[in-house]
């Protein structure tokens, strides 16, 4: 009898001299046994047995060890590639006993999907949200132990460079085996010995059985008010050399499909690409949004989405992906604010009502090629998007005002990276290059703008003109050596050319006819930036414990032309440095000490010495060039895991100071009483305590979880030239629960928010947030089952009326299995809720906002399933 395959990693690379061993399944006894060659192919045989169930143990040195079960009918089998997670030999291997639900190997943790898993799931995200340990945010970032984590791996393969809310809500959670934690995960493979990562990473490991299987669902949904609709088509298919997941959807019942393109990574390379989003809108429109409300509550759409995303690794081992994404949609909300601003001689408020409708096409698109070779890799990335945005907003302060936002963006960047390895030597070289086109305009009717645009006449229309060109360049050499096992050595330099042009004007007009404006509104600005950075660091690590320290030492010039005439030459060298430490006191408690001391330079197409119109009611003329802040934080967290009760705990402590903000001259404009006010601040101090536990109960499948924090903020807020200090307090009591017993799921979630404030002069005083959630689904009869949902939200404040708000949901679905087929009838809003209130707090500002909420809906949904 014979058994021929082949060992790899992650990379798809030969593992040499890796240990097969062959054991008959009923049994465990031994067959046979054999070695990996060089290429990391095996041959085993061994005389014939009666059986013909088997499975394949398979180790290797500072890998994980794998299970491969298999059928041998006909003597000889060739087995599929089998792949083995990278494992530093660090710690003696722990073993759960519970291992049916959850298993540590080394610094990997597998959670076994069908122990966490109900039959109302659908999604892998419904299930991942449920393990012990694992925090999903409410825009879908992943969380460990409190860190995002910094991949997502679907068969050890990241198909979907940080975007992976599209893996999350569309790859059923019955086609996923194992969830698996990689505890800290260096993404590249060749720095794993050189930088240690405290960070770790998410893989799927998939069900054998759906490998070259076409699957996923197509959904299609019609109900009232007429014409309400959701509809989806999913199709995924993953086989041993391509990965490919793609959606169609469309619905106009508030749900944002979108969001599923939103990259989540933190170190990612397209915070180049996607800077431009972040700082080139100058002018605009801004979307009124309500962040203790779900968007399909309150938000009218007509939205269409579709993504490609494919991964295609070749017999050679390279890896060649293309991703793609579309959005076209049209948002509309309405809602009534209090904007109210606080300082000692300055207080004033601005109220509106706001019918805000916003069109937007996205499109952006990823090619990248990666190929590793024995003791190199090399890699390059092509990105690109293209953005049209156009936003109304119908304003009443009470006289009615009209603003009509257009901005238009292309931006393209590319990647390349080459790194390679020789003996204890290892360098990289990284190069960016990018360039980015951003027009755009505001146009503003019936606002009162005499006092500021001319001595006389009140214009009846002013628009703003603004026109910005970015070019980035960036070129890394990094070169690390490992003086020994323990300890190794990295010097990175960088070079970074940045080159901004920005041409702003306003325009007044009176009937159509243009008028003339004071001097101060025009601007033609070049900025050439020069950046040279070099960062030493060193990584230590031995047995339990693991440092990291990088100092960062930065060189900036900065060469502003302003209107030909001025210019302006700033030279700068700027210094910090960031330290971590990770101690593992024993397989179960972990310690986590960072200090972290950093300059940040804000995009210098924000600095301008003179006036740009950001919307109708605020005109921005910015003191300080360039923009920048100054952060000293440190943290110290300790996390308490014992996975054989299934339990996490964390306790943290984190001090942030802030200084050196830029004050920015901002003119708040309401009626005809202008405001002038600093926003920012020179100087914030906070403190913060943080406590979390997490625990599941095995038997009655329920997890629990606790979590507080208590936040102290000081700040220094400025209006003309008087300072007043803010005294903020900010506490959090979140406590939730997840049962999943034979037929009925129970979830709930219980919110409390308290914020005070205790500043002299001010009316912030005190407010209070209660948000009850509880979700109920159960089997009526075999095939049919009822979810039910309830929100309660109650917000109290101090000498003001409180504001009670509750909403109640129902499904019920009929399933076919046999034809893999689900009928949903739904209704939302059941009571038919009108307004929704929302207090928030920032330093000295605060906001009272009334949304306007979505009707009462009923829809019939049809789900076909194909696997």
């Amino acid at each position: 009898m014979k058994v021929i395959g082949k060992v790899i990693d992650m990379k798809n690379l030969p593992i040499g001299g890796a240990i097969i061993k062959i054991h008959t399944k009923n049994d465990s006894k031994l067959a046979g046994y054999g070695f990996t060659n060089d290429s990391g192919r095996f041959t085993i045989t061994f005389s014939e047995i009666k059986t013909k169930y088997f499975f394949a143990e398979i180790n290797a040195l500072n890998y994980g060890t794998e299970i491969f079960e298999f059928i041998l009918e006909n003597n000889t089998i060739y087995l599929p590639n089998i792949i083995l997670q990278t494992r530093p030999s660090l710690l003696n291997e722990v073993v759960v006993k519970n291992s049916s639900t959850i298993s540590n190997k080394k610094d990997t943790i597998n959670y076994n999907v069908d122990a966490f898993s109900s039959k109302y799931d659908k999604a892998i995200g419904d299930v991942i949200k449920r393990l012990p340990g694992v925090e999903i945010l409410s825009d879908g970032t992943i969380k460990y132990e409190g860190k995002p984590i910094n991949k997502f791996y679907i068969n050890g393969k990241d198909l979907l460079d940080g975007r992976y809310n599209i893996a999350t809500s569309n790859i059923p959670y019955d086609a996923v085996d194992k969830v698996q934690i990689l505890e800290k995960h260096q993404p590249s493979k060749m720095l794993d010995s050189f930088i240690h990562s405290n960070k770790a990473a998410l893989n799927l490991v998939l069900k054998r059985e759906i490998n070259n299987k076409l699957l996923g669902k197509l959904k299609l949904g019609i109900g009232t008010p007429f014409f309400s609709t959701d509809n989806e088509l999913v199709p995924l298919y993953f086989s041993k050399n391509n990965q490919t997941i793609n959606t169609l959807k469309y619905n106009n019942i508030g749900k944002d499909y979108a969001a599923e393109f939103k990259n989540l990574y933190l170190n990612q390379d397209a915070d180049e690409l996607f800077s431009v989003e972040n700082f080139g809108q100058l002018t605009g429109i801004d979307k009124p949004i309500n962040g203790n409300l779900n968007l399909d509550r309150f938000l009218y759409n007509k939205q269409l989405t579709a993504s490609i995303n494919h991964l295609r690794t070749t017999k050679n081992g390279n890896e060649i992906k293309v991703l793609i994404d579309y959005t076209n949609d049209n948002e509309q909300i309405q809602n009534n604010s209090t904007f109210n601003v606080f300082f000692n001689n300055n207080n004033f408020s601005i109220q509106e009502s706001i019918h805000f409708n916003q069109k937007r096409n996205l499109l952006n698109g990823i090619t990248s090629f990666e190929r590793n070779y024995k003791n190199a890799e090399l890699s390059n990335k092509l990105q690109f998007r293209l953005a049209f945005k156009n936003a109304t907003a119908v304003i009443t302060t009470p006289n009615k005002i009209e603003q009509y936002s257009n901005i238009e963006s292309f931006t393209i960047a590319n990647t390349f990276k080459f790194t390679f390895k020789k003996r204890r030597l290892l360098q990289n070289i990284t190069f960016y290059i990018s360039t980015n086109r951003n027009p755009q305009n505001l146009n503003v009717l019936n606002a009162n703008y005499d006092f500021f645009f001319s001595d006389s006449i009140e214009p009846s229309k002013i628009l703003q003109l603004a026109n910005l060109s970015i070019t980035k360049s960036n070129l890394t050499y990094t070169s690390s050596y490992k003086i020994n096992k323990s300890l190794s050595f990295s010097n990175s330099l960088n070079y970074k050319f940045l080159y901004n042009n920005i041409n702003t004007e306003v325009k007044g007009f009176m009937n159509g006819n243009p008028i003339d404006i004071k001097n101060g509104f025009a601007n033609n600005i070049s900025l050439i930036n020069h950046d040279i950075s070099n960062v030493v660091s060193l990584s230590y690590s031995k047995k339990r414990s693991t440092y990291s320290l990088s100092i960062p030492i930065n060189y900036i010039n900065l060469y502003s032309i302003q209107n030909t005439n001025n210019r302006q030459i700033i030279n700068n060298i700027y210094s910090g440095i960031n330290l971590i430490q990770d101690v593992k006191l024993n397989n179960k408690i972990k310690l986590n000490n960072t200090l972290i001391n950093q300059f940040y330079l804000f995009p210098p197409h924000n600095a301008t010495n003179n006036f740009v119109l950001r919307n109708y009611r605020l005109i921005t003329n910015n003191e300080s060039l360039p923009n920048s802040l100054t952060t000293t934080i440190l943290e110290s967290v300790l996390n308490f895991k014992n996975l054989k009760y299934l339990s996490y705990n964390t306790l943290g402590i984190r001090k942030e100071w802030n200084t050196n903000f830029p004050i920015m001259n901002n003119s708040f404009i309401n009626q005809l009483v202008v405001l002038n006010g600093l926003s920012g601040n020179q100087n914030q101090q906070s403190e913060k305590i943080f406590i979390s536990t997490n625990k599941y109960f095995t038997k009655i499948k329920s997890s629990i979880t606790a979590q507080t924090f208590l936040e102290f903020i000081r700040s220094d807020n400025f209006s003309n030239s008087i300072l007043t200090r803010f005294r903020n307090t900010n506490f959090n009591l979140t406590l939730s629960s997840n049962t999943n017993l034979k037929k009925i799921t129970i979830e709930n979630r219980f919110s409390y928010t308290l914020f005070d404030n205790k500043t002299k002069g001010t009316t912030l005083g005190y407010f209070s947030l209660i948000e009850y959630l509880f979700n109920l689904k159960t089997s009526l009869k075999e095939n049919i089952s009822l979810q039910m949902n309830s929100q309660f939200n109650s917000l109290r404040r101090n000498n003001q009326n409180s504001f009670n708000l509750f909403f109640s949901d129902f499904f019920l679905t009929f399933s076919i299995p046999k034809i893999k087929t689900d009928f949903e009838f739904g209704c939302q809003n059941i009571f038919n809720q009108k307004i929704f209130s929302d207090v928030t707090i920032s330093r000295n500002s605060q906001t009272l906002t009334e949304t306007n909420l979505r009707p009462r809906q009923a829809l019939i949904k049809l789900s076909w399933y194909f696997k």
